[in-house]
């Protein structure tokens, strides 16, 4: 999927009844071993949020991998209902693919409430403008995996730090550094409110665990087939807006040498938009 269109196309689930939906399972990348976790996440939470009621949109969701899925036949999402109130709803979602279980996740939504917000200071790094493609900057890397690090992505991404793999052949210290990558949609999203939270829950997976990486370069240097998601959790603060540039910032409290705990957040012009928490399992040479 190279587009933004492809993803908005993965969201157009069928409705086989109130509480089951089939899904497309689609190839990320010709080099893609399985499935991305994004797509997973995006499509379940997109589910999940067609059974609640107008007004309600996601404010948490808690998802664990369980099985890598294939690109060979669709994925089927059952939501149950959890709990039903005036203000919150929380659901979980399963989704199958043939016989194996891929995913569990429980989300909670909520109304907008009228609350005072308070949040961490925005980082300032080099805005987007100012800033080169990531496919420009990882130009001298084209060859590597059948074209992996150049690949057209959907969405637009500009890091302000050393990209991860650059940073593997850069000789600076990179231990501490916290990665910084500016993302938009690469084209025109419609005015939905759980689309968006949905693509920013696609856009989530796509480099949470730069911070992981860059402390063993021979998982990194493997691309998909060096490091799998264990479970993914995100916390929507506020209501994002993918076709803006948001600034999502990854770092590691710490791990071992075959897990790592990366925590996230995302950026936008009005500040905090949300917090992502993943764990990894790295596969090393």
């Amino acid at each position: 999927m190279n587009d933004i269109a492809s993803v908005l196309g993965i969201l157009d689930l069928e409705k086989l009844n109130e509480n089951r939906f089939r899904g497309p399972s689609l190839r990320h990348h010709a080099a893609a071993a399985r499935l991305y976790g994004g797509h997973l996440l995006a499509q379940a939470l997109f589910a999940a949020g067609r059974t609640v009621s107008s007004g309600f949109l996601p404010h948490s969701m808690h998802a664990y991998f369980l099985r890598a899925g294939n690109f060979d036949s669709p994925i089927i999402y059952e939501v149950e209902h959890r709990s039903e109130g005036r203000a919150f709803a929380a659901r979980q979602v399963i989704a199958w693919q043939g016989d194996e279980l891929l995913l569990e996740m429980l989300v909670s939504f909520s109304v907008r409430l009228d609350e005072a917000p308070f949040q961490r200071d925005t980082p300032t790094p080099t805005r987007p403008d100012e800033l080169r493609s990531l496919q420009e900057v990882l130009t001298p890397y084209a060859e590597e995996l059948d074209g992996w690090w150049v690949r057209e992505r959907p969405f637009e991404m500009r890091y302000a730090t050393t990209p991860p793999r650059l940073a593997v052949d850069t000789p600076v210290d990179t231990a501490d550094r916290t990665p910084e990558v500016w993302l938009r949609a690469a084209g025109t999203v419609p005015d939905d409110a759980l689309i968006h939270c949905c693509l920013l829950a696609y856009a989530s997976d796509s480099s949470i665990l730069d911070a992981i990486l860059l402390r063993y370069p021979d998982a990194l240097t493997r691309g998909s087939a060096g490091v799998t998601s264990l479970d993914h959790s995100i916390w929507f603060h506020q209501r994002p807006d993918v076709s803006e540039w948001l600034l999502y910032t990854p770092s590691t409290p710490g791990g071992t040498s075959r897990r790592g705990m990366a925590i996230g957040h995302f950026y936008g012009e009005s500040g905090l938009i949300a917090t992502v928490a993943q764990e990894g399992l790295l596969r090393r040479t």
